[in-house]
């Protein structure tokens, strides 16, 4: 080894020493390089650039639900949808609810003649406060909003502002989400996503890029820059929960979470609020919204869940009385699902994909048609409102005959 090598080595291993070193300002130090290299990163996340890498290259896993959601609303805010756009919102049970995006898009053209766009935003454990961020960050369009509600969602936790700060999704946090929590109002802050709103994604980019360079270490090690298919369905019949198992796991939760006074019930207020929160937000932003229940497997409940479930849907028909573009829907009963077609409670399996996506077609027909109906008749006046300009500059001399 060379004078020059060796001395370079000894460098770095002080270097590394000094890291080591339980001193404040070496604890600064580490902060400083640290929000050195992901500020940056957090302005061009917020702003959607990074969707010029493509997708496959940043997934950390075949399910990374978090960061196909906000890639795919990265890249919305950045293009737009290109048709009338219909966005699914929901937990996991929505995601394994359809065939898929084009075959839902392709079924409501053939019940409407309309061309629509389907964008799935649906993830594992997904609270209301991760469908507000996503809503915060959907361009402003005429359009539907298809949100998945569901015994599941109302009972996770969404207590705190911490809650959009634990959120893996790589998107600005809506700033309405503290007002919400804080206050009473379920009114929706609407302005775009800038400034120190970005900074709410530092938690989740820094637990990005620690997860990925756990799961890709050693393609990294070798240089290589790895690519990951994301997968949409993973459940199978095989791995099928049985019918005694169902009973059990739903009889355990309602004589605990789900019993009065339980975790349910405390978690009961926010949930909702939060839910009222992205229904406001949706709103404001020109989408109709349309409240659907996720997929549940009701056969092994008998009535242990009725108190909790009359309590929510409750909430969600009081959402609907205070705006007329809001819809609450419970097909459940109408899709014809089995309980052999739940891989456990809530998650379909193939058998049941074709059932639910049928129903929910059937569902999103007339809100739809509305939508068609009522923009042909804004083009209709518009035109006539300039054909009678036109009229009346003709009349007065302004426009000169040709």
């Amino acid at each position: 080894m060379s004078w020059s090598t060796s001395k370079r080595t000894a460098r770095r291993a002080e270097f590394a020493r000094g890291w080591r070193t339980h001193h404040p300002f070496v604890l600064l130090a580490a902060i400083g390089l640290a929000l050195l290299i992901f500020l940056p990163l957090t302005w061009l996340i917020a702003d959607g650039a990074y969707v010029a890498i493509p997708e496959d290259r940043l997934l950390r896993e075949g399910g990374d639900d978090a960061v196909h959601i906000s890639y795919a609303v990265s890249l919305l805010k950045r293009h737009g949808p290109q048709e009338l756009p219909v966005y699914l919102i929901g937990g996991s049970a929505m995601r394994e609810s359809i065939v898929s995006e084009g075959a839902l898009a392709h079924e409501l053209a053939t019940k409407t003649g309309v061309m629509v766009e389907v964008h799935s935003l649906t993830g594992n454990s997904l609270t209301f406060a991760d469908d507000l961020a996503i809503i915060k960050n959907l361009p402003p369009s005429r359009g539907i909003v298809v949100i998945g509600v569901g015994l599941e969602r109302f009972a996770r936790p969404t207590d705190d502002t911490a809650s959009a700060l634990r959120s893996d999704l790589l998107l600005p946090s809506s700033s309405s989400l503290s007002s919400g929590f804080l206050g009473d109002s379920a009114k929706a802050d609407t302005s775009p996503s800038s400034g120190l709103t970005s900074l709410t994604l530092l938690p989740g980019l820094v637990r990005y890029g620690v997860t990925y360079l756990n799961d890709h270490y050693a393609d990294l090690l070798r240089v290589r820059w790895p690519r990951t298919q994301f997968v949409v369905h993973r459940y199978q019949r095989e791995s099928s929960w049985s019918l005694a198992r169902k009973r059990a796991t739903i009889t355990a939760w309602a004589q605990s979470a789900g019993k009065s006074g339980g975790a349910f019930d405390q978690t009961f207020r926010s949930t909702s609020r939060a839910l009222a929160m992205e229904v406001a937000a949706a709103r404001a932003k020109g989408f109709t919204v349309l409240l659907v229940e996720q997929p549940f497997d009701l056969r092994p409940a008998g009535h242990q869940l009725d108190r909790v479930r009359n309590e929510y849907k409750s909430f969600c028909h009081s959402l609907t009385r205070q705006d007329r573009g809001v819809s609450y829907v419970d097909f459940s009963r109408r899709t014809g699902l089995a309980s052999a077609d739940f891989h456990d409670l809530s998650h379909l399996i193939a058998s049941g994909w074709q059932k639910y996506q049928r129903q929910l077609a059937a569902t999103l027909a007339a809100p739809l048609d509305c939508l068609v109906a009522t923009r042909q008749r804004t083009l209709v006046a518009s035109t006539a409102h300039a054909g009678s300009e036109v009229c009346a500059a003709l009349s007065s001399g302004s426009v000169a005959a040709q």
